[in-house]
């Protein structure tokens, strides 16, 4: 079985050869390929997190069409990496990290279409973010979903969601593993 197996990669790779497939294969990067700069590194993942998040909505579609919602995010606002303190003394909580982590906050412009209607959402997102050995990681992402008309002028803003595995959580974890394999169409301009 393994002189057949073989025979038949080594009549491939002729017949490729005969093609003239160049095959070439490289390593990927053992060293990040990321900027270990925050404000960089957020700068390059907004830019591409519209992209992605569609991409995350657009897979994760179902196929009822009676209830279908088109959903888009438009653009993503320019990120503000100045960390806020993550706990107050005294505090009825329990922190959720014991040292202050790297933060990114930034707005995405939304839009949905159904029962042919437009609805605009205004979005504020908050990640956290941890550089390990093997690059940035997300911890955890935090969404405050805009209200669509408040009722009342003082209404409060809705609280914030965990997003980590929601669209915005799966689109920074997507672009973190690109940017990682050197693999963004953006990788000319990552500068550590």
């Amino acid at each position: 079985m393994v002189k057949n197996l073989r025979r038949v990669s080594y009549s491939l790779i002729g017949f490729l050869g005969l093609l003239g497939v160049n095959l070439t294969v490289s390593a990927l990067p053992t060293t990040s390929t990321c900027p270990t700069d925050t404000e960089k590194l957020s700068q390059l993942l907004l830019q591409d997190l519209p992209s992605y998040a569609n991409r995350v909505l657009h897979r994760s579609k179902k196929t009822d069409l009676g209830s279908f919602v088109q959903t888009y995010v438009i653009v993503s606002g320019q990120g503000e990496t100045q960390p806020l303190p993550l706990r107050q003394s005294p505090s009825q909580y329990q922190a959720i990290f014991s040292e202050v982590k790297p933060q990114v906050f930034f707005t995405t412009f939304e839009r949905q279409y159904s029962n042919n209607k437009l609805v605009r959402f205004h979005n504020y997102n908050w990640l956290f973010l941890v550089p390990t050995e093997k690059g940035w990681r997300l911890v955890m992402s935090l969404s405050q979903l805009a209200s669509l008309e408040p009722t009342q002028p003082n209404d409060p803003p809705l609280p914030p969601i965990d997003t980590t595995n929601g669209v915005i959580g799966q689109a920074v974890q997507l672009w973190l593993r690109d940017c990682e394999a050197g693999v963004l169409k953006t990788g000319a301009n990552l500068e550590k």
